[in-house]
């Protein structure tokens, strides 16, 4: 898929994921723009996700706990990614939002696959 994605922008000028979230909408558009970056990109894909569940006033603690359930085998190379994207790392943005044992548990469930 990489190399189709290449190819596709040489031709095209611009990714089959943006390709797709011209052509589709809603759901559909949602859903292959999101497997085609999982292929593509997965971990900033998953990043961009997490972050998601935090953004404006409240946070999704369902779909944050989902999210970091979900892309756990990621986040080793996702901590990074997400320092490097938003310029703080995951787990102080994690502690920032949530208190008490939930955040415990999202703290420590993030860094259980980063100690790994």
């Amino acid at each position: 898929l990489k190399m189709v994605n290449l190819a596709y922008v040489e031709r095209v000028g611009y990714s089959l994921a943006r390709s797709l979230a011209k052509e589709l909408g809603g759901d559909a558009k949602d859903a292959a723009v999101h497997t085609v970056n999982m292929k593509l990109k997965p971990v900033d894909t998953a990043v961009s996700i997490i972050e998601s569940t935090m953004k404006g006033i409240g946070t999704d603690e369902y779909g944050l706990t989902v999210a970091v359930l979900r892309y756990q085998a990621l986040l080793g190379s996702g901590c990074n990614a997400y320092e490097k994207e938003y310029g703080k790392s995951l787990e102080k943005r994690v502690k920032r939002e949530l208190k008490g044992d939930f955040e415990k548990l999202i703290v420590e469930m993030i860094d259980a696959d980063v100690k790994m």
